[in-house]
């Protein structure tokens, strides 16, 4: 019987997991989308401290597909990173992006900034609840999937928007009613994609 090398990887990968060895990986030759090389790479693997190391950084459909101190594979784009820092994207979790979101999709003021994140819906405001009885975020993330956005958007619901839908700007305590209405609203908003509430007590 003759035996390929594929089949020889196979069998050497199936013995070195039965004696409890690390298996071998070999580094494909594949093209990478995009291949960011020397930057200095820093994070957490395995929980532990690790400062900025020189790194080849391999991406593929917009994902981190390899990092290594040398990617032998080419790229179909290739950007010099020596002497530049490289880390994920920041989260800004106190934004008010989405009050230009629509104006400003390319969203340069927080991309340029090393944001690809924004937590929207501060400060007791939010797009939902709504005036005209919309209950769901769906709509809004619709709107927010069709722009040509650089950064994710994720949203608050806010207290503020709440009691205003529901009491209006009456200076007064919510009856028991209007409580019970606005708790539904708040329990609508996290079911349809909320990661939370805000308040804005000025």
């Amino acid at each position: 019987m003759t035996t390929t090398r594929r089949d020889f990887v196979a069998s050497a990968g199936a013995g070195l997991a039965a004696l409890g060895l690390p298996a071998l990986r070999f580094q494909s030759t594949t093209a990478y989308d995009l291949i960011i090389r020397g930057a200095a790479v820093y994070g957490t693997p395995g929980g532990a401290s690790m400062a900025g190391r020189e790194m080849d950084v391999g991406v593929t459909a917009g994902r981190i597909a390899a990092v290594a101190r040398k990617l032998s594979a080419k790229g179909a784009d290739e950007i010099d990173g020596r002497g530049l820092a490289l880390a994920p994207g920041f989260i800004d979790i106190h934004s008010h992006a989405d009050t230009g979101l629509g104006a400003d999709p390319a969203a340069e003021s927080v991309i340029r900034q090393g944001v690809t994140t924004v937590v929207v819906g501060q400060d007791g405001g939010s797009h939902v609840p709504a005036e005209d009885g919309t209950t769901s975020f769906r709509k809004y993330f619709t709107r927010v999937e069709a722009l040509p956005s650089a950064v994710n958007v994720a949203t608050m619901v806010g207290l503020g928007q709440v009691r205003r839908v529901v009491v209006g700007e009456a200076n007064r305590p919510a009856t028991p009613k209007e409580l019970a209405r606005m708790t539904a609203l708040v329990e609508a908003a996290l079911a349809s994609g909320a990661c939370g509430a805000s308040t804005g007590l000025e």
